[in-house]
């Protein structure tokens, strides 16, 4: 992979990597509690988004991360829902998902490399590994970049995670299960939008445009 290319993130492969791994199994699980669907029940079935788009990338030679967050987040509902039965705290437990990735991106600033570097790697795929080691040792302005847009996914995360609990306990449950991945999905595409634009200003600065 070219420099170039690796400066060109393929932000619709991101993109429907998270609609797949996270957004329609959110969605799924808010749907199937509520048609009566245990909450166990519904975990297990969405969970076959996430599954099938990490084996798919394991054919395909590439570390689906979006994919493996997507399945961590499951992990976590499943966890959650041996401690209460209550219908807010199934529809709390929804939010850790996000809470623990916003987390995960903060926490990440301090290690060498950001959460955010790590899965636009392991979405290029192995062959394009050194090319996005050579640019982040050798590219300074790349390397706060990578910084910045994980500490923006990680506030923005964390931020959506807590006004969705906020939310349960000011909305009736059944609206809060509308509402609730609905603000999911805004909020990923708003990030989503937000990095598109933010890495096209910063290759226009640095005249890789």
């Amino acid at each position: 992979m070219s420099v170039d290319r690796a400066l060109r993130p393929d932000f619709r492969g991101l993109l429907r990597g998270i609609v797949i791994s996270i957004v329609i199994p959110a969605v799924l699980v808010q749907i199937l509690i509520r048609v009566g669907v245990s909450l166990i029940d519904a975990l297990a079935i969405a969970a076959i988004f996430p599954l099938g788009a990490a084996i798919y990338g394991w054919t395909r030679r590439q570390v689906d991360v979006i994919a493996v967050i997507g399945l961590l987040f499951i992990a976590v509902g499943v966890a959650t829902s041996y401690v209460s039965t209550d219908a807010r705290y199934a529809l709390v437990a929804g939010s850790l998902g996000s809470a623990i990735f916003g987390a995960v991106c903060l926490l990440s600033l301090l290690a060498r490399r950001p959460a955010m570097f790590a899965i636009a790697k392991g979405a290029a795929g192995s062959d394009a590994y050194a090319t996005f080691d050579k640019l982040w040792e050798e590219r300074p302005a790349y390397r706060t970049g990578m910084r910045l847009i994980t500490a923006v996914w990680g506030l923005g995360l964390l931020g959506e995670a807590a006004l969705r609990v906020a939310i349960v306990y000011v909305l009736d449950p059944r609206l809060t299960a509308i509402v609730s991945p609905v603000l999911d999905a805004a909020a990923i595409i708003a990030l989503m939008l937000w990095t598109v634009v933010y890495v096209r200003n910063a290759r226009r600065r640095a005249g890789a445009g």
